[in-house]
């Protein structure tokens, strides 16, 4: 789940915050304030975007699916990419795009009645503990659930348990 991170850490002006009731967990992390700001900068993403940052225990390494999942959005600044970045292990940060869809499209009604909206990337992890970083550059990503899939995960409507490194 989102909400449960190791470390929190906001930004001059921006800032995660937990929202309890909302999302498919019943609690996602929002960014605040909502209002009409946007990060487009990669180069600058890791110097003005608050961030969540989370301890990964891989137990066999390889290629993996990294999916982040958020509640159903659209762009606070319209034509504006629905997006956050993550870093792993300090790694130069990386653009995690989500898809919504058109108003009353296909992809929205599906997001909308699932509860979710998918943000996908590939990545490639040797066995060990690893951090994951998600940094907020925009508003309209509510985030509720990290998945990484090493292959094996089953196709559900919740997604696998969440799993939390000791």
């Amino acid at each position: 789940n989102a909400k449960d991170y190791v470390n929190i850490n906001a930004s001059n002006k921006f800032s995660w915050e937990t929202a309890n009731g909302l999302g498919i967990n019943d609690s996602a992390m929002i960014l605040k304030p909502v209002s009409e700001w946007y990060i487009d900068n990669l180069q600058k993403v890791s110097k003005i975007a608050p961030v969540l940052e989370y301890d990964i225990r891989v137990t066999q390494g390889g290629k993996a699916n990294l999916t982040l999942l958020a509640v159903p959005s659209f762009p606070v600044i319209q034509g504006k990419k629905l997006r956050c970045a993550i870093s792993i292990d300090g790694r130069s940060p990386q653009w995690v795009n989500f898809r919504m869809g058109k108003s009353n499209g296909r992809l929205w009604e599906k997001s909308v009645a699932k509860n979710i909206m998918k943000g996908k990337i590939q990545t490639n992890l040797k066995s060990g503990r690893h951090t994951l970083q998600v940094l907020g550059t925009d508003p309209s990503i509510n985030l509720s659930k990290i998945v990484f899939d090493f292959g094996g995960i089953k196709n559900s409507y919740l997604g696998p348990p969440s799993t939390l490194v000791k």
